[in-house]
């Protein structure tokens, strides 16, 4: 109910004075604990706007921690109103004994409530850095909040998903340009799931995360494992990436990259660590694939060949040549190689990456043959009747050709006094 009441003692006597407004529920509500973190307000509504505008009396600011399921969850809020000239506070209350608040040095995440039109918005914080504690959760921590910048509405999650008692997490980095929806940065409000194959062969959801404003730290997520029943991911089972953008509430299929350097990376392990490089919906990305394959060439020692492909695809596209499965530093869409020798023969291929997929060249074939070397011997000669064996002493199994004075084009020949 949002009236305010203002009593005051004038000679003893007690004048109640009720300011009018319109009766409205809460917003969100909250679990007070035995723990909090205080938070400045500054007087000035201009410090807090939605969509440019100043807040107004009747709205609300509200602090938010992840929860166990991933959800975001009030741990304290502000009704604003005129308490000008000095400053007001909220209190941000901490976990005690269950998942009911901010665990210590968890980051807080904003939003605003206007009451005027119903509407929840994601807002973006800035903090007085010289207070000790900004932006986190400490217990009996104290920040100022110095902006709040709300333009984008919150929204409800686009799937569900069962917790269960394994998971795998999955780090989440700050940059929302590592994260793209039609070649665009995910926004806030918008969601990222990863889902797994049920028994009907339909994708199910095994955990997400909304996005927020949580700079400078990464934030995660857990996907989760099944457990005595179809409700999450097998061991070794690949992750599948969807996103959801909020604006105009439309599920993507996304391609995912993630980073090698961590134990895990695209497949489901029981407490496994990966961390998601990016994300680009499918809807905005041209997948790249090749058009012409490399051609397996034989050539003699000394000479120079290049082994091409044409690749096509959403720009750019990046090449990387690779002979007998080892990375040979050769970064576009042709390979030379000048000379080519007997260390040079091997088996040669090329990947083609953009920002959503790559595809492997066949493999090209590069046969190097040695020189030959002739040795007839040293001159000889023969007697009227007589008859030589000429060889050329280099065996025809290894794909040489002969061509003799003669024209004759064995390997060997016979010569007699007569010729």
């Amino acid at each position: 109910m949002r009236f305010r009441l203002l009593v005051k003692i004038v000679f003893a006597e007690i004048i109640l004075t009720v300011f009018s407004g319109s009766i409205m529920a809460q917003p969100w509500t909250y679990t007070i604990t035995n723990s909090n973190h205080t938070i400045i307000l500054l007087n000035d509504a201009n410090n807090y706007t939605i969509n440019g505008q100043a807040i107004q009396t009747g709205d609300y600011i509200g602090i938010f921690y992840v929860d166990s399921t991933g959800d975001l969850a009030c741990g304290g809020y502000f009704e604003w109103y005129d308490f000008s000239p000095n400053n007001e506070s909220l209190a941000a209350y901490g976990a005690f004994g269950t998942d009911n608040g901010f665990d210590e040095n968890e980051e807080f995440v904003w939003k605003i409530w206007q009451a005027s039109t119903n509407t929840e918005f994601i807002a973006e914080p800035s903090y007085n850095m010289a207070l000790p504690d900004s932006g986190y959760y400490k217990s009996n921590g104290l920040s100022m909040l110095l902006s709040l910048t709300a333009t984008t509405q919150s929204s409800s999650s686009p799937w569900s998903y069962t917790v269960t008692n394994s998971n795998h997490i999955i780090i989440i980095l700050n940059n929302a340009n590592n994260y793209l929806i039609d070649n665009q940065p995910i926004q806030p409000g918008d969601f990222i799931g990863a889902f797994y194959e049920d028994s009907l062969g339909n994708l199910s959801c095994g955990g997400y995360f909304q996005w927020y404003y949580f700079a400078p730290n990464n934030e995660s997520m857990p996907a989760y494992g099944a457990f005595e029943s179809d409700n999450g991911f097998q061991p070794g089972e690949e992750f599948s990436w969807k996103m959801w953008r909020a604006s105009d509430s439309t599920e993507f299929d996304a391609i995912a990259t993630y980073d090698s350097n961590l134990p895990n990376q695209e497949f489901y392990n029981v407490n496994g660590l990966s961390l998601l490089q990016s994300l680009i919906s499918q809807s905005s990305c041209d997948s790249a694939y090749i058009i012409t394959q490399a051609v397996s060439a034989s050539v003699c020692d000394g000479d120079s060949i290049t082994l091409f492909i044409n690749a096509n695809g959403g720009t750019p596209l990046s090449y990387s040549w690779y002979k007998d499965d080892v990375e040979i530093g050769v970064n576009n869409d042709s390979c030379t190689i000048n000379p080519a020798t007997v260390d040079t023969a091997g088996n040669y291929y090329c990947v083609v990456t953009n920002s959503c997929s790559s595809d492997t060249s066949n493999i090209a074939v590069l046969s190097v043959y040695s020189n030959p070397v002739v040795n007839l011997g040293s001159d000889t000669a023969i007697c009227d009747g007589e008859s030589l064996i000429l060889d050329a002493g280099i065996p025809i199994a290894i794909g040489n050709d002969f061509i003799w004075s003669t024209n004759e084009t064995t390997q060997t020949i016979t010569v007699s006094n007569s010729d």
